[in-house]
């Protein structure tokens, strides 16, 4: 049962939290199969710690929360489309309300709008990448389907967030709102207590570029994103069965992938070329007074950054690879058997000669299904594969009973305030 000191601190919150927004005539019906989804690239998968194995079974909260992320502008794309394709959008009625917002709205949900500013706010930052290296054809190409994947992805978003609404009950709804008040002042505290701080933290990116996004507006996605994480948890993260069979199946498929850890060597090199040397007789008599200095006691790892006749040999980290990798045969061979802190003798191979030194080996190892650790790790991916393609059910399904409709014409006025970015995102090159 919900304390008064609780119920009236998410009341104060959710009070502070919430802005409105207008009504309008309900717009016409979108089918069904116009809602169907559409191929988008893969979302980004949730960031992993160096070993994975350290991975524990996540609570329920955990994997959803991981899977299901507020609305925050999109990061820069790591490949750049350079050829036509066509738009992912169905043919969709037209909007019957009146907005003055710039751009107007591209879109609504169940007479909720959504507007062609925030489409592009939220695509800043791709856009600003891809201006630096497409012509402006390509640009509008690739803005076009950028676009139209956002405003498709927050259509499906304002979906969720409305069964959320209608499904959970005053205690969950509350819950959302204390969430979100702790989320916020986690923020001013990360400022330093600065509120104003804070706020110029979410409005600009980490390369001081103006996303567009007000602090009230990050917090406000962050309450919808609160609402629809429990929506998942309530209703559909019990349909998610992961049997021991499963986990033994996932395990057998992947353990030279997943659970093989090869051995690997940390070594610096030092080369002796005869070429920058004068002749190979010169390289020889070099190499051995290398060698003979090293075996003295002499800083050979000071003599690989100052003596190397390799430049990317020279640098002050060691190198780390699987000693089988290594691209030099004869040196290779050497990383195989050499014990840390060990130099070798001269290695000749390719008409160069060679001194190396291990100085550290990680041995290889094959983690054992019965580790707890391991069935842990691929109990969680494999719920939150579950849940992925649950949630892609989920937004048809929730899509059937929505009222949602497109204004093509205004999805070209926001393709258009994408060119005008152009000329100016293009000149930052």
């Amino acid at each position: 049962m919900t304390s008064p000191k609780l119920a009236l601190a998410a009341a104060l919150a959710a009070a502070t939290l919430f802005t409105g927004c207008a009504s309008k005539p309900a717009p016409q019906p979108l089918t069904p199969q116009a809602f169907s989804p559409r191929p988008s690239p893969a979302p980004a998968p949730a960031a992993q710690p160096a070993n994975p194995l350290v991975a524990s079974q996540a609570p329920v909260a955990d994997v959803v929360a991981n899977e299901i992320k507020p609305v925050r502008p999109a990061p820069a794309p790591t490949a750049i489309r350079t050829t036509p394709a066509a738009s992912t959008l169905p043919a969709i009625g037209k909007s019957t309300g009146q907005y003055l917002t710039l751009g107007g709205v591209v879109a609504e949900v169940n007479s909720t709008p959504i507007y062609a500013s925030k489409v592009i706010s939220l695509l800043d930052r791709p856009l600003r990448e891809r201006a630096k290296t497409l012509d402006a054809n390509a640009y509008r190409r690739a803005a076009t389907d950028d676009i139209n994947r956002q405003i498709r992805e927050l259509v499906a978003i304002e979906v969720e967030v409305a069964a959320a609404q209608r499904n959970l009950d005053d205690d969950e709804r509350k819950q959302a709102d204390l969430q979100t008040m702790i989320w916020r002042m986690q923020q001013i505290t990360k400022a330093g207590g600065s509120i104003e701080l804070a706020k110029r933290r979410v409005r600009y990116d980490e390369d001081g570029h103006d996303t567009g996004l007000t602090f009230e507006e990050v917090i406000e996605e962050q309450r919808r994103a609160y609402l629809v994480q429990l929506y998942y948890q309530k209703r559909v993260y019990p349909r998610i069965q992961v049997a021991a069979a499963d986990i033994r199946e996932y395990y057998d498929k992947n353990v030279s992938t997943e659970f093989t850890e090869n051995e690997k060597v940390k070594f610096i090199l030092l080369k002796v070329d005869p070429a920058k040397t004068g002749s190979k007789d010169l390289a020889i008599t070099k190499v051995n007074e290398k060698l003979k200095r090293a075996k003295a006691g002499e800083d050979f790892a000071k003599m690989c950054t100052e003596e190397n006749d390799e430049r990317m040999f020279a640098g002050k980290d060691p190198i780390e690879t699987a000693p089988a990798s290594f691209s030099i045969p004869k040196v290779r061979e050497v990383l195989k058997t050499l014990r840390p802190g060990q130099v070798s003798d001269i290695i000749e191979d390719r008409g160069a000669f060679y001194l190396v030194r291990v100085e550290a080996r990680q041995e290889g190892i094959v983690h054992a299904f019965d580790e707890q650790k391991v069935q842990d790790m691929i109990r969680l991916k494999l719920r939150t594969t579950q849940l992925r393609t649950l949630r892609e059910q989920e937004r048809v399904k929730l899509a059937r009973t929505a009222l949602i409709t497109m204004d093509q014409d205004r999805v070209n006025i926001a393709i258009e305030m994408a060119m005008q970015k152009y000329v100016q995102y293009a000149a930052a090159k």
